[in-house]
């Protein structure tokens, strides 16, 4: 089995106290590790995505910017077409079998409103 260059982490939080353990954690990776991040999960300035892709990975623009747009639409209400095609497909079958008769686009997106929503 190959040696470790580095302390695991049981051992290093094994030689300190409980508080301080993050920032002590730190200072004895960064023995071994100069690009050590840390990401403060309580801050809810900004999602965990953009944190970790836009402020903990360097050169990371192109994701960055994509976990931007994504975070700037989450509270949008995301349209799933295939889902809602599902109860247009409904509607047209209770007209193929004669239940309905769909004379208009209109007619059709009221049957099939409400369909989805019984």
């Amino acid at each position: 089995m190959k040696q470790r260059d580095y302390p695991s982490i049981q051992d290093t939080l094994a030689t300190i106290p409980v508080r301080g353990a993050s920032a002590a954690v730190v200072a004895r990776y960064k023995e071994f590790f100069p690009n050590v991040v840390v990401m403060n999960y309580h801050d809810k300035r900004k999602s965990l995505l953009e944190r970790f892709y836009c402020d903990a990975i360097p050169h990371a623009p192109n994701t960055c910017k994509r976990v931007k747009e994504m975070m700037k639409n989450e509270g949008e209400e995301k349209v799933n077409g295939s889902y809602d095609a599902v109860y247009e497909e409904l509607t047209y079958a209770a007209h193929r079998s004669g239940m309905i008769n769909v004379h208009s686009k209109e007619y059709c997106e009221a049957v099939t409103i409400a369909i989805k929503a019984h």
